[in-house]
């Protein structure tokens, strides 16, 4: 058998949403649109604040809010607060945020967008968290499940709101879930989720690890079947999981160092999916596939590969549908892709290393002393000092943006370290620390606010400026 796909349909719970009923969506950007547009689409009343609007009006367009939304000031809003039914934040609204701690006193009830949509979506939900690989491992998710002949919604924190998803011809949903989705979540029960992995990220917004996981963990808290996905960093709480009721799998890339932990730290595990870089394949119980010669190329991406395998199994996906999905993948923009090869040098743009555990397993991709990193932008909270491990690594790096002192800081050991302002002269100050045959690689390990509207702008200035270089050696 392929896989033991569940085929029952869930029952969602009670909708919150009734015609008139005023719902105030805290936000302007797409997820609260998507929330706004389910409020209208069941007859309530959608209202918008935002305390980053200087006005109170909605521009004509603006992220598609529905024609009866109505914007308000954050003012404004508390005064109809007595009135509201329920309260949907944005993911970027902190839980401190002055509405939603108002809202809490006078006893409204608080959602997330992603909560708010499962409460109306009546197909399975596979469901990914994790601090890093989440995009990768829910795009590779849903193109195996469509490769089977699913009609699949894939979206959430990636792409499109899990409320676009609502009363669409779908067998199945697979969402990215964020830890700032997960913190307003009541009764979101996936059939099965994953949670990859988790590094400091994000503190600037929970405050502590502690915080940070417990956010993650709540994937879990309303499922009572179905099946847990534990990358091998999760597995000490594989018995409490399972106690719930739930089937526990775990995943990753086999290692003699921590094969001898993983066979005994529980028996709760039912089965182990394995991604093998070595004989390029992965295997679960009952499949082995192929993987394809040009993807995955880094470590960490087998682990995606190994969890989207894991997921793919639960949802009843051959080995065939899955090898095949792997062969069609295309790497996502902006995650460790090479985007040019100029004078001898390679580069590399790895915007979405937002965070220092994701710098690290992008430089560990490259052979050591042969990559030139660029690293900084705007620290999180975590703790740079985590670049350390890099130092010995590196041929030289370009400490840039907001974050720099941090980062130059933290790899004072590199053979060379040198610091910009912003991330166009930290790309040419790259190329005197760079000799032919090395990697110049943008793995920021910070996000990218201080300079760039997010990861994307960053990355497409950084595939800009090697374009320019590549035009200026093609002129020479």
């Amino acid at each position: 058998m392929a896989g033991d796909r569940d085929t029952r349909l869930p029952v969602p719970a009670a909708s919150p949403l009734s015609p008139g009923l005023p719902v105030l969506v805290v936000g302007r950007g797409r997820s609260a649109a998507a929330a706004a547009r389910l409020v209208a689409a069941r007859g309530g009343e959608p209202l918008i604040a935002d305390d980053t609007a200087g006005d109170s009006e909605l521009a004509t367009g603006e992220q598609d809010f529905p024609a009866t939304a109505r914007a308000l000031t954050v003012e404004q809003a508390h005064r109809e607060l007595a009135r509201v039914g329920l309260v949907v934040p944005s993911p970027g609204v902190a839980a401190e945020h002055g509405l939603l701690r108002a809202a809490l006193a006078a006893g409204k009830p608080v959602l997330s967008e992603i909560e708010l949509a499962a409460r109306h979506i009546q197909v399975p939900l596979y469901a990914v968290t994790g601090t890093n690989g989440k995009s990768t491992t829910v795009s590779l998710l849903a193109a195996a499940m469509r490769e089977s002949g699913m009609k699949v919604f894939a979206g959430g924190n990636l792409g499109q709101p899990l409320c676009d998803a609502v009363g669409g011809d779908y067998h199945a949903c697979v969402v990215e879930v964020s830890s700032f989705q997960l913190e307003w979540v009541e009764q979101f029960a996936p059939f099965a989720a994953a949670l990859l992995n988790i590094a400091p990220d994000h503190l600037d917004r929970h405050g502590s690890m502690a915080s940070y996981l417990a956010a993650k963990l709540r994937i879990f808290a309303n499922m009572k079947t179905g099946s847990a996905v534990l990358g091998d960093q999760f597995l000490d709480r594989a018995d409490g999981f399972a106690r719930k009721g739930l089937r526990i799998v775990a995943f990753g890339v086999p290692s003699g160092r921590d094969a001898k932990r993983v066979a005994s730290t529980s028996a709760a595990v039912i089965e182990r999916v394995i991604a093998d870089p070595l004989r390029r394949c992965v295997r679960t119980p009952d499949w082995e596939a192929t993987l394809a010669p040009s993807w995955p190329v880094a470590p960490h991406d087998f682990e995606n590969v190994a969890a989207a395998a894991a997921l793919a199994r639960a949802a009843g996906v051959s080995a065939g549908a899955f090898a095949a999905a792997v062969a069609r993948f295309e790497p996502l923009p902006h995650r460790l892709v090479l985007v040019g090869e100029h004078c001898g040098l390679r580069f590399w743009n790895d915007s979405k290393a937002t965070n220092p555990a994701a710098a690290v397993r992008s430089v560990a991709t490259f052979p050591p002393a042969t990559v030139v990193l660029l690293a900084g932008g705007k620290a999180k909270g975590g703790d740079l000092d985590e670049l350390a491990v890099l130092a010995s690594q590196l041929k030289g790096v370009v400490a840039y943006g907001e974050a720099r002192a941090l980062v130059a800081r933290a790899l004072a050991t590199c053979a060379r370290v040198e610091s910009a302002a912003g991330m166009r002269a930290a790309c040419d100050i790259a190329l005197s620390l760079a000799d032919p045959g090395d990697n110049v690689l943008l793995a920021p390990g910070c996000a990218s606010f201080d300079e760039f509207a997010d990861y994307a702008a960053r990355g497409e200035a950084f595939v800009g400026w090697v374009e320019e270089l590549g035009g200026k050696s093609k002129a020479s």
